[in-house]
């Protein structure tokens, strides 16, 4: 099974979705007249779906400790708490080690920004079905 940016499986009979600085965290960062831009509406409406999917127990949401970092990231307080909330609903946590940081640098050599490379890898490392990215 392919496990790259955009490519979505499944995994002992669960999709397995990395939670990353995809659309669901683009909604959440939107003042409510962005909402009317095409792109983001679709963002929201995708990832309310998969957290739906997650919250009935049909797919797994997976998070990692790039995620912890990109959250700490978000200057109003009041939208990283959404975000938290959200990223609670993740069952479980992939932490960055030696290997997920030297294949972060291999995926960058094929274009990949840095963050990116390291949400692919730790996917990769936990065998995730589906990479989520807005890129």
């Amino acid at each position: 099974m392919p496990r790259s940016s955009g490519i979505c499986g499944s995994s002992r009979n669960k999709v397995r979705y990395p939670m990353t600085d995809c659309g669901g965290c683009d909604f959440l960062k939107a003042t409510p007249g962005d909402q009317t831009q095409d792109k983001i509406r679709i963002e929201s409406d995708a990832i309310l779906a998969i957290l739906s999917k997650c919250m009935q127990g049909q797919w797994h949401l997976l998070s990692s400790e790039v995620i912890d970092i990109e959250i700490g990231k978000i200057p109003d307080e009041w939208k990283k708490i959404k975000v938290y909330k959200l990223y609670s609903l993740a069952k479980e946590n992939v932490m960055l080690n030696k290997i997920i940081i030297k294949r972060a640098y291999e995926l960058q050599d094929f274009g990949l920004k840095a963050f990116d490379g390291l949400h692919v890898a730790s996917a990769e490392k936990r065998q995730s079905g589906c990479v989520f990215n807005n890129g």
